[in-house]
């Protein structure tokens, strides 16, 4: 499955405002133009809803302008519940990913205030493929694992889950490296018990470089998908001091795997091509134009017969040289 928008039919393809009379949307030059209302100071943006597929793995991206704001939320939600919300960085091309439960899904696309705007093209929402796993901890075997803390933060093993613990200091995280390819796409999944906190980031680092950050507020599964840059990436799990913390916090993670995606670079699905031939207007193949030609039909649809020579084409009641565009058995 799979659902793009890119507004090039100056359809807004049930593209809305979130509601609260906190932006207006139009189509100008072929891409959705969102213009937050003056005055407009919670979240104002845009939504759409999508139907989903239980148990299925989902993935949105989009071309994001960023106008007047550098930054945008990409908000998941779920029955008004709020599952995945992902910052989305200036210049960045980062799916967001969820997994379907059968019901409808919204997409979420907000700054944290107005006046100002923004524009949205090619939006698209497909079904994943096939993922290979690369690591795997369910923390069962007493080890942390590499799980390291920062600026006070420290990772410890309690039963059977990593316990990560934050002083109140901003910086404070617990942190992994993994080794990744540059230009695959990649899913961190993990089980969250928040344990009371409010919301956790998670980040993923490349070159000390926030490359996409995720908000957490809620306990359950959680999938973070990114694009790998460079052959390390760091996944860094922090609290977002806004204002400061006040008290330190603690909470736990379990069931960490890191995936590759397969078939998906990150805004489109990749094509696993076969077999690929180029022909002259006859059906005789070009001369080196031609990867793993083993289709059985060409020219018309008609089956080819390369046991008699390259170029040869059978059908029910005559036989076609397509290096000649002539039958080879003329009509009676």
């Amino acid at each position: 499955m799979q659902n793009v928008s890119d507004f090039a039919n100056s359809n807004l393809d049930s593209w809305t405002d979130n509601g609260g009379n906190r932006a207006s949307v139009s189509i100008v030059s072929n891409q959705l133009y969102a213009n937050l209302i003056t005055g407009a100071s919670t979240w104002p943006g845009i939504v759409k809803w999508y139907p989903t597929v239980a148990g299925r793995l989902y993935a949105f991206n989009a071309d994001i302008g960023e106008g007047n704001s550098s930054w945008h939320h990409i908000v998941i939600w779920e029955n008004g519940i709020r599952k995945t919300v992902q910052l989305h960085l200036q210049n960045q091309d980062m799916p967001v990913t969820f997994v379907g439960t059968g019901n409808i899904f919204a997409v979420e696309i907000a700054v944290p205030s107005g006046p100002g705007y923004f524009t949205l093209d090619d939006a698209q929402l497909q079904e994943v493929g096939a993922t290979s796993t690369l690591y795997s901890n369910d923390f069962n075997n007493g080890s942390i694992d590499s799980w390291g803390g920062e600026n006070g933060g420290a990772a410890s093993h309690n039963a059977g889950r990593l316990q990560i613990y934050l002083p109140t200091a901003d910086n404070a995280a617990v942190t992994r490296n993994f080794t990744v390819t540059p230009g695959k796409t990649y899913k961190l999944k993990y089980n969250l018990d928040i344990n009371g906190t409010n919301v956790i980031k998670t980040a993923i680092m490349e070159y000390g470089v926030t490359q996409v950050e995720y908000n957490t507020e809620s306990s359950g599964i959680h999938h973070n998908t990114f694009v790998a840059q460079s052959t390390v990436a760091t996944a860094r799990f922090y609290y977002p001091g806004w204002g400061g913390m006040t008290a330190p916090y603690g909470f736990y993670i379990d069931d960490v795997t890191l995936e590759e995606v397969e078939g998906y670079s990150g805004d489109r699905y990749v094509a696993d091509v076969i077999s690929t031939s180029d022909v002259f207007a006859g059906g005789m193949v070009k001369p080196g134009m031609a990867y793993n030609d083993v289709y059985k039909f060409g020219h018309n649809s008609q089956e080819k017969d390369d046991e008699i020579f390259k170029g040869a084409y059978t059908a029910d009641f005559w036989e076609y040289d397509a290096r000649t565009l002539r039958r080879m058995n003329p009509d009676l």
